[in-house]
């Protein structure tokens, strides 16, 4: 929905962080080099896990200047598995509105 639409990545919700459970906390002391708060994800009374038994690790940046070289970053830290950014992986975007739908194209 159209909330999510931002000038900047990163100014308005984290980015998730798969990690290993092993070294998570060697994983977060490296990507907060990076310039972001790394809060590990929790859920009721534990920590969450994923569906492929690992931690979510979730960043705050203020903003996100240069995406393509944060996930190259990310991806490259020992013990992260995949970053919640996503690029380049789709060419239009369909976004629900009060007011109807737009289609958002790279072209």
């Amino acid at each position: 929905d159209e909330s999510k639409i931002v000038d900047v990545l990163g100014t308005k919700t984290p980015v998730p962080l798969e990690v290993t459970t092993f070294g998570w906390s060697a994983v977060k002391k490296e990507v907060e080099k990076l310039g972001c708060a790394a809060i590990l994800r929790r859920r009721d009374e534990g920590i969450y896990i994923t569906d492929n038994g690992n931690y979510i690790l979730d960043c705050k940046f203020e903003s996100i200047e240069e995406p393509h070289e944060l996930e190259k970053r990310l991806n490259n830290i020992p013990g992260a598995i995949e970053n919640g950014l996503f690029l380049d992986l789709v060419n239009k975007v369909i976004v629900a509105k009060a007011s109807g739908v737009d289609e958002l194209s790279r072209d």
